[in-house]
């Protein structure tokens, strides 16, 4: 079976980018190419990175991600390859790759190192063509990790929080934050699923509270046990609180913002 080799950015579908990035991949390998996205927001390093959380558990052994989310672009920011899970990514030492890959294992690092398997002609402006993309597809053609780069320790880990949510007792309320905001206006939190099974049911009603004011809303076991147009509350397919409003936008409704404290109080 063909390896498969993903890519996501925050370069824009319809711009030349994304085409330009899997071309000169295309000269290299004939693996198997999947778009995960490139539709991230313009130098939002966290929500690429989320998204590659999200989706890289789901990838066959010996997949290769290439993802660029890069403002750093031509500074001393280093070329990253880590391997974890028997996948690897690829992309800027900046973040981005850092939750997936730990979500897999342990990561190795290496730091991309050796010319042969990169661009000769390089743009200060766009290291996602001329160092991820070549590296990415060299690794998708089973060169070896160690002759791509330099193995590193001091690569970059942010304390990224994508299950960080957590319940107080003594007020008798979750707390978390917004991480994630889709294209239908749910908006994702951090407050795992598994940690709201433990002190409330389905059906249950509780308090949004925001800037002071408490708004009423049930959690549900999906979006078809809500009335129409309900604001509600449901887990998502990757085991988080949802804040949702059935066949509406929760984002407009509530003005939720990414970032956004969210606390619910047991009614």
């Amino acid at each position: 079976m063909k390896r498969v080799l993903t890519f996501l950015s925050d370069f824009g579908s319809n711009s030349p980018y994304p085409a330009a990035v899997k071309a000169v991949a295309a000269h290299i390998t004939d693996a198997r190419f999947v778009d995960i996205t490139h539709e991230i927001r313009a130098h939002d390093i966290q929500e690429g990175a989320f998204v590659l959380w999200c989706v890289a558990r789901y990838y066959p052994a010996g997949t290769v991600h290439c993802a660029v989310v890069d403002p750093g672009v031509g500074t001393q920011r280093r070329g990253l390859i880590l391997t974890s899970g028997e996948q690897y990514f690829v992309g800027p030492d900046n973040g981005l790759l850092s939750a997936a890959a730990q979500s897999l294992g342990n990561p190795y690092a290496c730091e991309i190192t050796n010319s042969p398997y990169v661009r000769s002609a390089m743009s200060s402006t766009f290291h996602g063509r001329d160092v991820f993309a070549p590296a990415a597809a060299h690794l998708a053609n089973g060169v070896p990790l160690q002759e791509i780069g330099f193995p590193i320790t001091d690569w970059t880990r942010p304390e990224y929080d994508f299950q960080g949510g957590r319940f107080l007792k003594e007020a008798r309320e979750l707390q978390g934050r917004v991480i994630y905001l889709d294209r239908f206006g749910n908006a994702i939190t951090n407050i795992p699923a598994k940690l709201v099974e433990k002190h409330m049911s389905f059906d249950q009603e509780l308090l949004l509270r925001r800037h002071g004011q408490e708004v009423p809303v049930r959690l549900r076991r999906s979006y078809g046990f809500a009335l129409h147009r309900e604001l509600c509350l449901v887990f998502d397919s990757h085991d988080l609180l949802e804040i949702a409003v059935r066949e509406g936008n929760a984002q407009e409704t509530l003005g939720l913002q990414l970032g956004e404290r969210v606390t619910l109080r047991l009614a």
